[in-house]
This record gives C-alpha cells, structure tokens and sequence, in this order.
C-alpha cells in the first residue's frame, strides 16, 4: 500500500493516505505527506467517526447502499476541513470494500479537476501494480 500511496503522491503532488473501517469508526493504515508546505496531514492510528462529512467517512457509509460499479469516489469540499478539500476511492478485492484510497490538500490547490486526475492517476498505478481487480 506504501508504495501505491507514494507513487499517488509523486503524480499529485498532494497528502495520500489508507484508511480502513472497523465497526462504526475508521482509522488510517498509512499515510504519505506532500512535500509542499502547506497540506493535509491525518494522523496515522487516531480514529474518526463514520458520522464525520469526510470523504472517506461517505465511501464507507455509502458503498453498500449503491452497485458497486457506480461510485469512482467521494468529495469532501471543505465539508471536514475548512479550507482542506477530500477524495476517497474505495478499495476493492473481489467487490468486497477493503478500505478507502484518500487524497487531500488545500482547496485553493485540490479542485474537482484535479481530483478527477488524481483519480486517473490512481488508476494507471493499480495497472502498473497488476491491481486492477482492485477498482
């Protein structure tokens, strides 16, 4: 996962992090920071609610609720974080939800575009990895 989180920080230049669910509350696995001076920095370990608007917390309130071939990923626009904005793509084996692929960085920087990108980046790197059962 380190290295699928690395390579996803290198393309976007922006925090990425693993995070995975357990009862009602997530935490994250791993996490890469930017090397920019200002970004996102989630605290490996800690635990979140699920209740909490984060992109993150909508996958893994939201995966079992819709097909499993419709969501690409979540959006947290400022929602958790004034002035931070989320992606969160869910991570599959099997159709089985894993856990939760995240990207995040200021808002002035991380806009819808270059969200989808990061998503079309993420995707290039589980074909590179041979995980393409993982989307």
């Amino acid at each position: 996962m380190n290295q699928i989180l690395t390579k996803l920080v290198d393309a976007v230049e922006e925090t990425s992090y693993f995070a995975v669910r357990i009862a009602d509350q997530y935490f994250f696995l791993d996490a890469i920071a930017s090397d920019r001076n200002i970004k996102a920095d989630p605290k490996i370990g800690c635990f979140y609610r699920i209740e909490d608007p984060s992109a993150i917390s909508k996958v893994f309130a939201n995966y079992s609720r819709v097909s499993v071939n419709t969501v690409r990923y979540e959006v947290d626009f400022g929602q958790e974080e004034v002035g931070m904005n989320s992606m969160a793509i869910p991570f599959k084996k099997n159709g089985n939800l894993l856990g939760a692929i995240a990207v995040s960085g200021p808002s002035t920087r991380f806009t819808s575009r270059k969200m989808e990108r990061a998503y079309e980046e993420y995707l290039k790197i589980l074909e590179e990895f041979g995980m393409q059962d993982c989307i």
